[in-house]
């Protein structure tokens, strides 16, 4: 919805990238745009040669969430389509950039392996122009990959909504996509309860802008943390007691969905032994001395991997 300012180039770099894959095809779905969105996708999908649809919501029937938006535009595609055994649908923002390379490792990774239902792709930013930035793409390359390969070793690997990727055939609802703001994580717990095989692929990145300005950024946590919330009241129950999610799953999924808690808490509680550690410097140094040393390791660590990790300045992608 209104992405007039950079829906032309992400179709650019689509066709660019998959040249070479004519079975890979983009459907945009518009939800009611007020904004030229619409009407510059129409323009260049007439030279796309067929790789780029649009969908139209028009309200009032547009405009009432994500998932409602994926639910209906889902129910085209595969109506529009032949062969739904061998179709994958993948889920990306409208600033979302993948490689060929990208492309190729998502469809392997299905042709490989037949039991294979849900695949989610390693996330990074475009751009990395001030420390907000670089934060985000410190979180996705370094922190999130390492919460998903545990996930992976725990049989659980969740979508992270941007670089999803289904096969159709595994999808049985009428409605695969919930409400809740986090209708990607939603998106996964349902497929887990179900039996479904989940995977998150490290080697397969899809590239997306990053947020330069704290207060859009703190709106954004904000939604997280209300899906997450969605997620805990609606799921974690039946999560217990599904049969098809280890008991080690469980756990992980448990913690995730109570994250703005123990966040909240472990915030204050840190905050409280710091204060009183200052206030008791000459008793406690030693202890302030050991959690400091701890966290400039940890942090240590987190820089290597991301310099290990980056393949350089991602703004190279938006070049001619």
């Amino acid at each position: 919805m209104n992405e007039e300012g950079i829906i032309e180039q992400t179709m650019r770099l689509f066709l660019r990238e998959t040249a070479n894959l004519p079975n890979v095809k983009m459907v945009i779905i518009d939800d009611a745009s007020s904004d030229d969105t619409a009407l510059l996708v129409k323009n260049f999908s007439k030279q796309a040669g067929g790789r780029i649809q649009l969908l139209q919501r028009q309200l009032p029937q547009a405009q009432t969430g994500k998932g409602n938006a994926l639910n209906w535009a889902y129910q085209q595609v595969i109506l529009d389509s032949r062969g739904r055994d061998h179709l994958i649908c993948g889920i990306l923002d409208a600033d979302a950039y993948m490689a060929e390379e990208s492309y190729q490792k998502v469809i392997q990774y299905f042709a490989q392996d037949e039991k294979l239902d849900l695949l989610q792709t390693r996330v990074g930013m475009l751009e990395t122009r001030n420390w907000l930035q670089i934060m985000q793409d410190i979180e996705f390359t370094v922190i999130n990959d390492l919460i998903q390969n545990t996930r992976n070793r725990l049989g659980n690997a969740a979508a992270s909504g941007n670089g999803q990727f289904i096969r159709v055939s595994s999808v049985t609802a009428q409605r695969p996509w919930g409400n809740a703001l986090l209708e990607d994580f939603e998106f996964s717990t349902r497929f887990l309860m179900e039996g479904k095989k989940t995977l998150y692929a490290g080697d397969a990145v899809v590239y997306q802008e990053a947020i330069d300005k704290p207060r859009p950024f703190i709106k954004q946590r904000a939604r997280w943390t209300q899906g997450g919330l969605d997620c805990l009241f609606g799921y974690w129950s039946r999560v217990l007691r599904s049969p098809f999610i280890n008991l080690p799953a469980k756990a992980e999924m448990t913690f995730y969905m109570l994250i703005p808690f123990v966040t909240l808490f472990t915030g204050i509680a840190s905050l409280a032994v710091f204060v009183f550690t200052l206030g008791n410097f000459d008793d406690y140094w030693r202890l302030l001395a050991v959690i400091v040393g701890i966290n400039l390791t940890f942090n240590a660590y987190i820089i290597v991997q991301y310099q290990q990790a980056i393949p350089g300045n991602m703004a190279c992608w938006f070049g001619p």
